[in-house]
């Protein structure tokens, strides 16, 4: 079985080298990639990695239509909450690579 996986700052200088681990892991599934500015292509054209064939949403509410069981968070500061709450509100699991989020932010996650 395969973790169904999406990523939120896919482009970025992280998120970029996060998405081409993925498509190079035998046990996960890129389903769906958050970049505003590419939205609309496949993340394999982005990032000139053949492997990786998810499409590009401008914002997470989009991309978690599709069905995952992780969002992986690389995004700023000032989305990364946003986005992180909406993972859970669908009972997304979540992981966080993004920096910049206060005590208040994490209390209101919790």
């Amino acid at each position: 079985m395969s973790l169904k996986v999406c990523v939120a700052g896919a482009t970025g200088w992280a998120g970029s080298e996060l998405s081409r681990g993925i498509a190079a892991a035998d046990d996960l599934t890129m389903v769906a990639a958050v970049a505003r500015r590419h939205a609309g292509r496949v993340l394999g054209e982005v990032l000139g990695e053949p492997r990786q064939a998810a499409p590009i949403f401008a914002n997470v509410e989009e991309a978690l239509a599709r069905p995952c069981d992780v969002l992986v968070e690389y995004t700023g500061a000032g989305s990364a909450k946003t986005n992180i709450l909406a993972a859970l509100k669908r009972d997304v699991h979540v992981v966080v690579g993004s920096s910049g989020l206060t005590d208040e932010d994490y209390a209101q996650i919790d």
